[in-house]
């Protein structure tokens, strides 16, 4: 199922969880919207992603190459869940990651 158009009905899921793969979708921001529109009000979502320097140097040396529309930088995440309604409840910085629990407002 493509993650930034989810065939589930609006506020239906208590919970989504968003492990390490946001960095390899260009159109990041979409995905984010769309898990807000699944949750119901109150629903939770675990959100775990590298940081976009790690990927970079992994870039660099492993030759992955990663989108680049889809690096983002802690501040780019946290404001587009704000933007999109999320609350951050808890914020985790166990390097090279960013680990999160939001909450939709």
């Amino acid at each position: 199922m493509d993650a930034a158009d989810m065939r589930f009905p609006d506020r239906s899921k208590d919970l989504v969880v968003i492990f390490d793969i946001l960095h390899h979708i260009p159109k990041w921001r979409e995905v984010v919207k769309e898990c807000h529109r699944v949750l119901k009000p109150g629903g939770k979502m675990f959100l775990e992603e590298p940081s976009a320097t790690a990927i970079r140097l992994c870039d660099a040396v492993l030759h992955w190459n990663h989108p680049k529309d889809a690096l983002f930088s802690r501040r780019e995440l946290e404001d587009h869940l704000h933007a999109t309604g999320f609350t951050i409840r808890r914020r985790l910085p166990v390097l090279p990651f960013k680990i999160y629990c939001v909450e939709k407002s």
